[in-house]
């Protein structure tokens, strides 16, 4: 995995970080873990992320395993999982996000209050298509 060549502009939580996991910064201004993972920045995480996730098209836990192999930094699992809940390939991909599907549907309504202020909306789901029945 690249890390870009430029000087990172890391934040006060960034530099705890780097206090935390002892790491001492490079030459090109870079921290380093003695485990040889780069401490950078979130916008580097991320654009880090997209790149592998091209790749692989994993899921958060096998994504942020790899990438804590070369670098880490503050926020890294919510960065990981929100691009990854965004991926149209993965969404489209995934059977529980067309197999589970369901819709909401209104099944009562009422007043609750004598001044009609209130109203209670019972809702269910109904499934957006029904198995096959079986055969007996």
């Amino acid at each position: 995995m690249k890390i870009p060549n430029l000087k990172p502009k890391y934040s006060k939580l960034d530099e705890q970080l780097t206090e935390e996991l002892k790491a001492p910064q490079n030459t090109q201004g870079w921290w380093v873990t003695p485990e040889k993972q780069g401490i950078v920045t979130p916008q580097v995480m991320l654009e880090l992320a997209k790149e592998k996730h091209a790749q692989t098209h994993w899921g958060v836990d096998a994504m942020v395993y790899s990438l804590k192999s070369s670098a880490v930094c503050v926020g890294m699992t919510g960065i990981v999982k929100s691009m990854v809940a965004d991926c149209p390939i993965c969404l489209k991909n995934n059977p529980l996000n067309w197999i589970c599907q369901s819709n909401l549907s209104v099944i009562q309504s009422g007043c609750l209050s004598s001044n009609h202020s209130e109203w209670e909306l019972l809702f269910c789901r109904s499934p957006v298509f029904s198995l096959p029945a079986m055969a007996s």
